[in-house]
């Protein structure tokens, strides 16, 4: 496994293998869940639909059919997030906002509220309510795991102060060139929760591609008004 920070250490905890990467772990991972339980949670956070927004969004999968996962090296490499997974970056800012969400999905839309010159609402958008993909204990759980990786880990790098920052990179191999570079995380200061997610296509690994992208990106939307 290269993306060991110690070649010598041979056992990782969740949290460890999260943080650095370990694709061993996460095949092994994904083994253990079973292609029907991989499916069924990644159905509840949008795979396999195009997500119902504002605009046209390209359909998500995990694999091209269900019967393609009964392949286990399939399977494996689906738990580490390669094989057939096609992901937009809409789909992966609203797995991050989830996680910030305490495990409800969001609805996506793109104008929230239309203010007049006083600055007075005049006409309101809402999301929805959402809908609960997993609990909140569990959501808990991820959400240590990615502000271990934002601390420690390959996602380390953004700092905003007052916020709580949680992130995962990914380094997408595409077959020809270089990986696709990905970031998807979240800032969560106060009552304010902001989710991003960042693909630089051919841009080589998240963590020095796209991780300084999403880091402007939320410092410029938890900066102070002027």
């Amino acid at each position: 496994e290269p993306n060991r920070p110690d070649p010598t250490q041979i056992d990782f905890t969740l949290e460890e293998s999260y943080a650095w990467s370990l694709n061993v772990v996460f095949a092994q991972i994904g083994l253990q869940l079973g292609s029907d339980t991989l499916l069924k949670y990644a159905e509840r956070f949008g795979f396999g639909s195009a997500i119902d927004f504002d605009i046209p969004t390209a359909k998500t999968q995990i694999a091209s059919s269900r019967d393609e996962l009964n392949n286990r090296a399939l399977l494996a490499d689906t738990g580490f997030g390669q094989g057939q997974i096609l992901a937009t970056p809409l789909q992966m800012a609203l797995i991050a906002a989830t996680i910030a969400n305490n495990g409800v999905v969001p609805d996506p839309f793109v104008v929230d509220h239309v203010l007049d010159s006083e600055g007075k609402t005049i006409e309101q958008f809402s999301g929805g309510d959402g809908q609960r993909a997993i609990s909140p204990e569990s959501a808990a759980i991820i959400q240590r795991l990615m502000q271990s990786s934002a601390e420690f880990g390959y996602a380390s790098g953004i700092q905003i102060d007052g916020a709580t920052i949680g992130g995962k990179t990914g380094t997408a191999e595409v077959g020809e060139g270089e990986p696709h570079s990905w970031y998807t995380g979240y800032a969560i200061s106060g009552e304010r929760r902001l989710a991003v997610a960042v693909v630089v296509e051919h841009g080589g690994p998240g963590s020095e591609t796209a991780l300084p992208i999403a880091g402007e990106m939320l410092r410029a939307a938890l900066a102070p008004a002027p």
